[in-house]
């Protein structure tokens, strides 16, 4: 019965919407109009279900349109979710009807010749927002008040209440240099024209980082360096402890006449950590550099950074599940480096890497010293604030009422612009394995996560906005392909020893697998129900087979 009823209220609806291209003279909405829509929604990646319209022919999204005109249509694209989530374009919040794919939650205008997702019909000229705001349902004007107009008040207040001696109170730009802003987190410094110099350490990556300031007199201030954030001024080094900024924030817009490095070069760090992995014999799992500058170096994550130690993880391509307790905490890691120092965990202290076992049964370190060096730079270009709200705020809008907005990890970050997330926002089924195929890479996750199947969500932090990792790679959103061509997530099909190249032992590796005599570098990605589970399917057929390996020697014997 509710099937019936629901075939007859769809062909009404479809009925009314083919009636008015008795109206819409050059713009018909006819069969040809459906087919072209259900190919655009194909295209941008939005998940249809089949109906049987009674009409003779099949339309697999459900539509609501919104204007029909001669020239022009403004209509919604819905998937199988019954969501009404929204997209921000400018100072406009639109509601759509598409989850899935995304491409503006589905809110679409039609010319008579072209699809456009609303944001790109706005940027060619077809419509304004204003137009498109009278039309759409559910359409809010959000108040983008600038960031930086609450800056200036709250830094002469503070240089009042603190009695900092300035030229000019009232004239906020005449003593302050503002080196970031990111419109939430501003890094700053006060001159006083003191002529007195002041230096304050940053301490990031391999390096401690020195910055001065000529002009600045009150002590214990930081040498005049400062962070807004949130209506309050912060000391440079407050505000790094919190989190707020990360050293690499600072050390990235400071210039260079304000800086210097000293400690340990990059060249002699790097020679220390190719000897340490040879002596642990993990030549063969580490991850590198696969292009840029860094090609060829071992990938590292750096955690907390003092004058006489470096804490980091020695990153490896060897899926495996390893937990190790030191002293009284239990480390986890999803790959293995080895058996000597299975998790990847090391110090640096005194000329010598060691593994962190060793440094502690050295006693270079203290249970005390594992917590405070492995808390990491996880809130490097935003503050874990900042990303719990956009994923508070994502989750809302989803109507996704069982999360918890710190149940992630992060993946990956690019200065202020990007950060990739892994976690479930709504539940998990802890089943086989899942993926995902991107292009040429593929990506799995442990476990069958809501409401992504994956669990990667790509935020933006500049733009407020979060994405899952499907919608945000099929709208070829900004640095998404770049994180599968630059290692940092994904697999890439025939890349059998895991090593971001094709060469000729990963032809040898393909052979030796199909022989049975080769175990590889993730043979886990083998196992469960994969969709693309190809590590060795070079040519993407969906086959393991000899021809992978053919396939991959005809390419190298081109190149």
């Amino acid at each position: 019965m509710k099937r019936a009823v629901s075939i007859i209220f769809i062909f009404m609806i479809l009925f009314s919407a083919l009636s008015v291209s008795v109206y819409a003279k050059g713009i018909e909405i006819d069969k040809d109009f459906y087919d072209k829509a259900e190919q655009y929604a194909r295209d941008c990646g939005i998940r249809g279900m089949p109906y049987d319209t009674c009409l003779g022919f099949t339309v697999e999204h459900k539509y609501e349109f919104y204007y029909v005109s001669s020239e022009l249509v403004v209509f919604s694209i819905a998937d199988e979710w019954d969501e009404a989530p929204t997209c921000m374009i400018k100072n406009y919040e639109f509601t759509g009807h598409a989850y899935h794919g995304n491409c503006d939650n589905g809110l679409t205008v039609y010319d008579g010749n072209n699809f456009y997702k609303i944001s790109d019909a706005v940027d060619k000229g077809l419509v304004s927002l204003e137009f498109l705001a009278e039309v759409i349902p559910n359409t809010n004007k959000i108040d983008l008040q600038s960031y930086s107009e609450k800056f200036r008040p709250a830094v002469k207040t503070y240089v009042e209440e603190n009695g900092i001696k300035v030229t000019d109170t009232d004239n906020v730009d005449s003593y302050i240099k503002i080196y970031y802003d990111s419109t939430r987190a501003v890094l700053f410094e006060i001159n006083d024209n003191s002529n007195k110099e002041q230096k304050i350490n940053v301490n990031y990556s391999f390096y401690t980082y020195t910055l001065t300031n000529k002009s600045f007199e009150p002590e214990d201030s930081d040498a005049g360096f400062f962070v807004y954030y949130y209506g309050k001024i912060y000391k440079l080094s407050e505000a790094v402890k919190k989190d707020i900024i990360s050293p690499r924030t600072v050390v990235n817009n400071v210039p260079d006449e304000k800086m210097e490095s000293k400690v340990l070069t990059k060249t002699q760090f790097n020679s220390l950590l190719e000897n340490y992995i040879e002596s642990i014999n993990a030549q063969s799992r580490v991850k590198r550099y696969s292009s840029g500058v860094n090609k060829g170096e071992i990938m590292c994550e750096f955690f907390k950074h003092t004058d006489e130690i470096i804490a980091f993880q020695i990153l490896s391509n060897y899926t495996w599940f390893c937990r190790q307790t030191i002293g009284n905490q239990t480390f986890f890691s999803g790959t293995k480096l080895s058996y000597a120092n299975p998790c990847g965990y090391c110090i640096y202290k005194d000329g010598v890497i060691y593994s962190m076992s060793e440094a502690y049964d050295k006693k270079l370190i203290n249970n005390s010293d594992l917590k405070k060096l492995l808390t990491k730079y996880d809130a490097a270009e935003q503050d874990r604030e900042i990303i719990r709200s956009i994923i508070t705020d994502y989750c809302q809008k989803l109507d996704i009422s069982d999360f918890n907005p710190d149940d992630y990890n992060i993946v990956y970050m690019s200065d202020n612009d990007i950060i990739v997330i892994h976690g479930f926002l709504g539940c998990a089924t802890h089943g086989d394995k899942v993926s995902e195929k991107f292009g040429d890479y593929f990506l799995t996750s442990s476990y069958d996560m809501f409401p992504y199947i994956l669990g990667y969500y790509v935020i933006y932090p500049k733009e407020n906005t979060m994405y899952n990792l499907h919608d945000a790679y099929i709208k070829k959103l900004s640095g998404v392909e770049e994180l599968f061509a630059k290692g940092h997530i994904g697999h890439r099909y025939g890349d059998a020893n895991g090593d971001k190249r094709f060469d000729i032992q990963d032809a040898s590796a393909i052979q030796k697998y199909l022989a049975k005599i080769y175990e590889g570098f993730d043979d886990a990605l083998l196992y469960g129900n994969f969709e693309y589970n190809g590590i060795y399917d070079f040519n993407i057929d969906g086959k393991i087979n000899i021809n992978d390996a053919t396939a991959l020697q005809k390419y190298l014997a081109k190149r």
